[in-house]
């Protein structure tokens, strides 16, 4: 939660930054592809093992962005989507059986825009992604310590379109995240483990 505080701040001052802010807000669905692989090493005699898992799911976010009146050539937003839901991982692999909860993912970004042709534009984002991972355990040994969040970089492309209706807009694409290592260890083993998500997504907004 301290983080997601951080981050609304962060919003903030960069929105009193500017001349002109024009702020929106709306929710985003997407359905995407997590593809993680472990590596595990045993101390007492440096055997490595190597494992890798995809699991696909849908998952919904809120978002909050604040556009900014720029002298560019083209359209400058910041933003901050949180999924407020809960995820379990699990993790099986013939070096173990283990499992964690990730809450809390955020993203902070910018989102560059140029409009195509009237009423559609196209967007392209660069972000900062973050979650806490918590209750990470193993079916098979008691783990000695382990990493207690998860963070990595987010590259989106995707297409907007106004909308005259209780909505402003709705928009569609992908989002690619490249998260950091992760790791854990026993009193026997250490296990590191990498991770990257590719989301498709749609989302609608309304301008405030």
């Amino acid at each position: 939660m301290k983080k997601i505080i951080i981050s609304l701040l962060t919003l903030v001052f960069l929105t009193t930054q500017a001349s002109s802010v024009e702020f929106s807000g709306g929710v985003k669905i997407g359905r995407g592809n997590l593809d993680a692989s472990s590596v595990s090493t045993r101390t007492s005699n440096s055997r490595v093992t190597n494992s890798s898992k995809d699991v696909d799911g849908t998952a919904g976010a809120i978002f909050i962005e604040a556009a900014f009146d720029t002298n560019l050539p083209f359209g400058l937003a910041a933003g901050i989507e949180y999924i407020p839901f809960n995820a379990t991982i699990d993790i099986d692999s013939n070096s173990g059986d283990f499992s964690g909860e990730l809450n809390d993912h955020t993203t902070i970004y910018l989102q560059a825009s140029k409009e195509v042709k009237s009423g559609v534009k196209a967007l392209g984002k660069i972000g900062y992604s973050f979650a806490d991972i918590s209750n990470v355990k193993s079916s098979t040994e008691t783990l000695t310590s382990k990493d207690g969040n998860l963070k990595g970089y987010t590259l989106g492309v995707g297409v907007e379109k106004d909308i005259s209706s209780f909505i402003d807009y709705v928009r569609a694409g992908i989002d690619y995240t490249d998260y950091d290592t992760v790791k854990a260890a026993s009193s026997e083993k250490t296990y590191s483990a990498d991770a990257e998500a590719t989301v498709f997504y749609i989302s609608v907004g309304k301008k405030f």
